[in-house]
């Protein structure tokens, strides 16, 4: 048992569950804060919005995708490409972009299929009252960055950052940008 409600902070699909939470059990949440949340297949790729249509009948296959070739990927989405960032060559360092990678090879196969089942949850938006902090990075290849002002707009108790030098992960990418804002958020509720 809890004293108080609690911030619910979240990321990405993570952040789906804490809006359809708050939707639910408003009276349960202090506030959100919301990293580039997802709330719409909209905001997938075109790409990711045909796969996400249509269940993954092989999920063996990603079960038995090796590592290098998750590492590859996960390397490939974090590549500078005219963006600010590190010197490296990549938004990610390399032991961000390793974790990352073990913890796709790690994640149950049925995680795909996941975004196909769930339901839109813009037309409910405005009834989360609940004051909210959306940070996102303004290079997110995950999901389309445009959506994310768009979702400040729809709720009526938020703001939002964009974190400009950053893509999918500005809480991995910028920790210390990320961390004050979240801190200067949770000050400002008091």
């Amino acid at each position: 048992d809890l004293d108080e409600p609690p911030v619910l902070i979240a990321h990405s699909l993570g952040s789906y569950l804490a809006l359809l939470y708050t939707l639910r059990f408003e009276e349960r949440v202090r506030s959100l804060i919301l990293t580039n949340p997802f709330y719409h297949l909209k905001q997938l790729s075109p790409t990711m919005q045909i796969i996400s249509r249509h269940q993954l009948i092989n999920t063996r296959l990603i079960e038995r995708t090796p590592y290098w070739m998750f590492r590859a990927l996960v390397d490939l989405s974090s590549l500078k490409l005219n963006i600010g960032g590190r010197g490296n060559g990549y938004l990610l360092s390399e032991s961000i972009r390793d974790q990352t990678a073990l913890d796709y090879k790690r994640a149950s196969s049925g995680i795909f299929n996941l975004t196909r089942t769930l339901r839109d949850l813009t037309s409910s938006l405005p009834q989360i009252n609940k004051q909210t902090l959306v940070v996102w990075g303004a290079h997110d290849r995950t999901l389309y960055p445009p959506s994310f002002p768009k979702l400040v707009e729809m709720l009526p108790n938020a703001r939002g950052e964009a974190i400009s030098a950053c893509g999918h992960v500005p809480h991995q990418c910028h920790a210390k940008q990320f961390n004050q804002l979240v801190l200067d958020f949770l000050a400002s509720e008091g």
